[in-house]
């Protein structure tokens, strides 16, 4: 088998046979080797703390249940959600004053 020590030694190919039957005749495994590791970084949360009226609390957490779905994942998307709609309603208000 070949060992491909370069990228520059993959060819272009024009079908995807092609492409299967240099593979079966090469190997990439000198190029992980050289391959840089590469770290992904999650983008970093803010926690703040609130405070729910029981009721409020019980519906979001029937909703995670209901759906699956982490109590965070709920509150977070429900923020977004209602964030947005604020802002159209602002935007709307800002529209009706200006004309």
């Amino acid at each position: 088998m070949k060992k491909i020590k370069s990228l520059d030694q993959i060819p272009k190919f024009k079908s995807e046979e092609e492409e299967r039957e240099f593979w079966e005749t090469h190997s990439f495994e000198d190029l992980i080797e050289q391959a840089e590791r590469i770290k992904f970084e999650r983008p970093t949360m803010k926690v703040v703390s609130v405070r729910l009226d029981p009721i409020l609390m019980d519906e979001i957490l029937k909703y995670s249940r209901e759906n699956k779905t982490k109590i965070s994942d709920v509150m977070r998307e429900a923020l977004r959600i209602g964030l947005t709609v604020l802002m159209r309603q602002k935007q709307a208000n800002v529209k009706k004053f200006n004309k």
